[in-house]
């Protein structure tokens, strides 16, 4: 009998430690809390978490968006982009959208400076070459004022507001400086709308970038390369430059610059670009 006794009472005795502890230990941690809720901000410790820095791209307007390959977007940088501003020779990735939006005959054999060649060739000099008389005789094919409706419609059915074309190469009217009063004189855009045409061209006519100069030097990472591109720069628009670029997985990067200081800072400037999406 004593010994069941004495085991009861070294259980009641082991159960009053045990919950003595565990009020002792919340009411420490009750404390803690308590003080250091109540502790002045200064006493706090700070997290601080560092953004990576931006690169300094000197030009009017940039805009970067990644495509993944599962199809979600990501813009990865962006200045200006809804600036609206002129765009010299990107135009003439409209230009050739016109062409492959109405299926017209690649083959087909066109006069150009005394030879005939075919309408593909004229599109290459066009694109590759940014020639300005090749964009001109491509729209002799409709005559002038109708080839340029036609422009203006593709950037109504793509649902850019911000985007207006007045000739078939990108030049810029003689005399005039670009303004809000003088605009629709020139062929204007924004980063932003260029990119979202780029999209399109990649999706849906991607053979237009295969017409561009796809040998532009930059220092990529192993598994992208250079799939389109187009320069354009004249003294109202500056230097402009569209560089689309894929990865080993399927991704694509397009990347806008409009406004570079000259012809040599577009590319400097794209470079920094493509540097900080690399994190280089």
């Amino acid at each position: 009998m004593k010994k069941i006794i004495d085991k009861i009472f070294l259980s009641f005795f082991i159960l009053f430690f045990f919950v003595g502890g565990l009020f002792w230990w919340q009411k420490k941690l009750e404390e803690f809390f308590f003080n250091f809720i109540n502790a002045p901000l200064k006493d706090i410790p700070k997290i601080e978490f560092k953004e990576r820095e931006k690169p300094q791209i000197k030009a009017e307007a940039v805009f970067s968006l990644l495509i993944l390959n599962s199809g979600k977007e990501k813009v990865i940088f962006k200045k200006n982009e809804n600036e609206i501003l002129p765009i010299a020779s990107l135009t003439k990735l409209v230009s050739a959208l016109v062409v492959f939006e109405e299926n017209l005959d690649l083959s087909e054999k066109i006069e150009f400076k005394g030879k005939k060649i075919t309408l593909k060739e004229l599109l290459e000099k066009m694109l590759y070459f940014s020639d300005n008389e090749a964009a001109k005789n491509l729209a002799k094919i409709f005559e002038e004022e109708k080839f340029i409706e036609k422009m203006n419609e593709i950037a109504r059915k793509l649902n850019l507001s911000q985007t207006h074309f007045s000739n078939p190469t990108g030049l810029d009217p003689e005399n005039l400086i670009f303004s809000t009063s003088t605009k629709d004189f020139f062929n204007y855009s924004s980063a932003k709308e260029i990119s979202i045409l780029a999209k399109y061209i990649l999706k849906e006519k991607p053979e237009i970038f295969e017409l561009t100069n796809t040998n532009l030097k930059f220092d990529l990472l192993p598994g992208q390369k250079l799939i389109g591109s187009k320069t354009g720069f004249t003294k109202e628009a500056g230097g402009s430059l569209l560089v689309v670029i894929s990865d080993e997985k399927g991704n694509y990067f397009i990347n806008v610059i409009l406004g570079a200081r000259d012809k040599e800072k577009r590319f400097e400037e794209m470079q920094k670009l493509i540097n900080w999406i690399n994190k280089k």
